[in-house]
C-alpha cells in the first residue's frame, strides 16, 4: 500500500512525465537574467556616499584631473578598476604589505602628481567566518596618502570593519560598497563617476555621526551605465549571434580582430574584443585599445567645430566658402556653399593622390620631400622615422584650389571639402583641429582615448596597426593615420586621423543622442543636432545630412541595413569602422576594425555585410 501512495504522488507531482535537463542552458536555468538584474540592482541601489567634503562627488571636470586608484587587502579589484578605466584613464597600484620603506616612499612620491586618489579595500568574500578588519599596514599607508592626497576611500567589506578604522574619515569622500563582487564594484565605479543615482543608506551605524540609514544622495549626470541588455528591452541570446558574424569574419580574413559595442537608453550592453591586432596573434583585442577611425574624423572632429559655429551664429550653412576662407576667392571654389560641401553635393573631386607626385622615381618617399629627421623645415610627422617639408601643407590645400569641379551636378563624396572645414575652424577657434576638440569635447566627455597622434599619448601595443604600405611609407603604419593626405598634414586632417576605442567614441555618439548633453555638460541644444542629422538633400535623391550620413532613401545598400530608422546617422571609416545612432529606438552602435591590415586591397568586410549585419542582429534582438 505504500508502495502504491508513493508512485500516485509521483504520477501527481509531474514525475511521470520526467525530462532530464539540457546541460547546454544549465547556467542560464540556475542563473536566469532575471536573478543577474535583481543582483545588480540591489547594489546599485545599495552603494553608499557616507562622506562627501567638498562635493567631490561625483567625479567632474575629467578633462583636468589625474586619477590614480589604488587597492589594499587581498583580493584583485579587476572589474572595479575596469570600470573606473571606462569613464576616464586612472594609474592603477596594489599595495603590497611587503613593500619595503623606499618603495612606499616612491609610490607616495608617484601619487603626489595626481589630483584626485581612489583608495580601494578589498575583503574576499569567500568565507563569511573570515576577519572583516583591516590590516594594520594598509590602514597606515591609506593613511599616509590621505595626509597628502585628495581621496576617495571606497569599502568592499562589512561596514563594520571601519569601526576600528576611524582614520577613514580622514578621506575627503567615503563610499561604503559592502560586498567585493563583480556587481559591486561595477556600481561602485559608476556611482563615482555619477552615471548612477547615489541612494544607499547605511544598514547599520558605524560611528559617531554616520547612524543606521544615514547615505547622502546625488541624481546621475547623464554618463554611460554598463548593464545587462535585458535591462533596456534587448535580449541576450539574439546579441550572441554578433560572436558568429565577427568569428566568420575573422575566420575569412575579413579583419584580424574588432570591437563591438551596443548602447541603449543610456546603457552599454555589449562590449566586447575580438580577435588580435595582427594576424600573427601577438597581441589580442582588448576594450581600451586604438584604431583608427579613418572618416569618422569628419563627423567626431571637424563636425563639432562647425555645429558649434553654426549654434553661435558665427557660420551659415547656405553662405559660400569664399566667406571664411578669403584665399579661395578667384577660384571655382569661392562659391560652393558650406550646406553642399557637407552632403557631399558641391561638385568637389572625389580624392586626389597629393602624395604620388613626392615620390622618387625608383618610389618610395623622395628626399625632396621627406627628411628622416625632425626640423624646423621637415616639421610634419608622416610616419616613422619620416618627415615631410613644412611647406608642403599650404602645397596641398593649393592643390584642392586648382582642381576642377565635376561637370555632373548631384550627390559624389569627396574628403576635399573638409580640408576646406578644418580651416575654417582653426581660424574661428584659433587653435589647431586636434588642439580644439580635445579640449572641447573628448577631455570633458572622459574620452580620454580619443584623438590625435596617439603615439604621443599611449604606449604603441595599444595602438592597432592598420596597412603595411609599400609604396607610400614603405612600412607597416601603426599609430600614424593611415590616409595618406591627413598623414601629409602631421596627421590632423579635417576628414581623417583621430584614434579612439569603441567605448570612448561611444560617449560622444550617446551626447549626440542625448540631444547635445552628457556628463552634467551641454554642448550643443537639440535643435542644433537636429538640424545637421537631418536628411539636407532628399529630394535630390542624396541622403546625406550635414557631414552625417544617413541610411538610403529606398532602404537598398548604404552603410546600414534597412532595419534602422530614417532619423538615424552616424558615419563609416575606411579602415572598417562604423559609429551609429538610432535615436528612434535610443541605441548606440560602434564597430571598430582594421580591415586594411595588412592591405588596404582586402574588401572582405565589405562584401561579407559585416557591419550592417551586426546592426540587423541588435535591432532583431528588441524585445517586443
Amino acid at each position: 500500500r505504500s508502495c502504491k501512495k508513493i508512485l500516485i504522488t509521483k504520477y501527481l507531482t509531474g514525475l511521470a512525465d520526467y525530462r532530464p535537463l539540457d546541460v547546454n542552458d544549465l547556467e542560464l536555468e540556475l542563473d536566469p537574467v532575471s536573478s543577474k538584474i535583481v543582483r545588480k540592482q540591489l547594489f546599485e541601489e545599495a552603494i553608499t556616499v557616507v562622506r562627501n567634503e567638498n562635493q567631490i562627488l561625483p567625479i567632474t571636470d575629467l578633462e583636468d584631473k589625474r586619477i590614480a586608484i589604488v587597492s589594499f587587502e587581498e583580493d584583485v579589484p579587476f572589474e572595479f578598476k575596469k570600470s573606473m578605466g571606462r569613464y576616464t584613464e586612472c594609474a592603477s597600484y596594489s599595495f603590497d604589505p611587503k613593500w619595503s620603506s623606499e618603495r612606499k616612499e616612491e609610490v607616495l612620491l608617484e601619487l603626489k602628481d595626481f589630483d584626485l586618489v581612489v583608495t580601494s579595500i578589498h575583503k574576499l568574500n569567500s568565507s563569511p567566518w573570515k576577519s572583516y578588519e583591516i590590516s594594520e599596514p594598509s590602514k597606515t599607508f591609506i593613511s599616509q596618502i590621505d595626509a597628502q592626497n585628495e581621496v576617495v576611500l571606497c569599502v568592499f567589506a562589512n561596514p563594520y570593519s571601519l569601526l576600528k578604522f576611524p582614520e577613514t574619515l580622514d578621506s575627503e569622500a567615503l563610499v561604503m560598497c559592502y560586498q567585493n563582487s563583480t556587481e559591486a564594484q561595477s556600481a561602485a565605479a559608476q556611482v563615482l563617476f555619477g552615471a548612477l543615482d547615489a541612494k544607499g543608506k547605511l544598514p547599520v551605524g558605524i560611528g559617531e555621526g554616520y547612524p543606521c540609514g544615514f547615505g547622502l544622495i546625488y541624481s546621475n549626470m547623464g554618463r554611460l551605465q554598463y548593464g545587462i541588455p535585458e535591462e533596456v528591452g534587448l535580449r541576450s541570446s539574439s546579441l550572441n549571434a554578433i560572436d558568429e558574424i565577427v568569428e566568420s569574419a575573422m575566420d575569412a580574413n575579413a579583419t584580424p580582430g574588432c570591437q563591438v559595442l551596443v548602447a541603449r537608453k543610456g546603457k552599454v550592453v555589449f562590449n566586447k574584443s575580438y580577435g588580435y591586432h595582427t594576424y600573427e596573434q601577438k597581441r589580442m583585442v582588448q576594450d581600451d585599445d586604438l584604431y583608427d577611425l579613418a572618416s569618422i574624423t569628419k563627423i567626431a572632429a571637424t563636425l563639432p567645430g562647425v555645429m558649434e559655429m553654426w549654434e553661435t551664429e558665427a557660420l551659415n550653412l547656405d553662405d559660400p566658402l569664399v566667406k571664411y576662407l578669403p584665399e579661395v576667392k578667384g577660384s571655382n571654389k569661392e562659391r560652393l556653399v558650406i550646406r553642399e560641401i557637407l552632403a557631399h553635393q558641391s561638385r568637389l573631386t572625389p580624392w586626389i593622390p597629393f602624395y604620388k607626385e613626392t615620390l622618387a622615381d625608383e618610389g618610395g618617399p623622395s628626399p625632396d620631400y621627406y627628411n628622416s629627421n625632425f626640423s624646423e623645415a621637415f616639421g610634419y610627422e608622416v610616419c616613422n622615422e619620416l618627415y615631410m617639408r613644412s611647406d608642403w601643407p599650404d602645397s596641398i590645400f593649393n592643390q584642392i584650389l586648382e582642381s576642377g569641379l565635376l561637370s555632373r551636378e548631384g550627390y559624389k563624396y569627396s574628403d576635399l571639402g573638409y580640408y576646406f572645414l578644418q580651416r575654417i575652424v582653426e581660424n574661428h577657434f584659433g587653435a589647431s583641429l586636434s588642439r580644439y576638440v580635445q579640449d572641447r569635447y573628448y577631455g570633458p566627455l572622459g574620452a580620454s582615448t580619443s584623438g590625435y597622434h596617439p603615439r604621443s599619448r599611449f604606449e604603441e601595443h595599444r595602438i592597432v596597426p592598420t596597412e603595411h604600405d609599400p609604396i607610400f611609407r614603405r612600412q607597416l603604419v601603426h599609430g600614424h593615420v593611415h590616409d595618406p593626405g591627413a598623414a601629409m598634414m602631421g596627421g590632423v586632417g579635417g576628414h581623417a586621423g583621430l584614434f579612439s576605442s569603441a567605448n570612448d567614441l561611444a560617449k560622444y555618439m550617446q551626447m549626440l543622442l542625448q540631444g547635445g548633453s552628457y556628463g552634467g555638460v551641454q554642448y550643443f541644444e537639440k535643435e542644433t543636432i537636429d538640424e545637421f542629422t537631418k536628411c539636407q538633400f532628399c529630394k535630390e535623391d542624396n541622403r546625406r545630412g550635414a557631414g552625417f550620413d544617413k541610411p538610403t532613401i529606398d532602404g537598398r545598400g548604404g552603410p546600414t541595413c534597412d532595419c534602422v530608422s530614417l532619423l538615424s546617422f552616424g558615419h563609416s571609416g575606411f579602415t572598417g569602422t562604423l559609429a551609429w545612432v538610432d535615436p528612434e529606438e535610443e541605441i548606440v552602435y560602434i564597430f571598430l576594425s582594421n580591415c586594411v591590415h595588412p592591405s588596404a586591397d582586402n574588401k572582405k568586410l565589405i562584401s561579407m555585410n559585416v557591419r550592417t549585419d551586426i546592426q540587423e542582429v541588435i535591432h532583431n534582438s528588441i524585445i517586443q
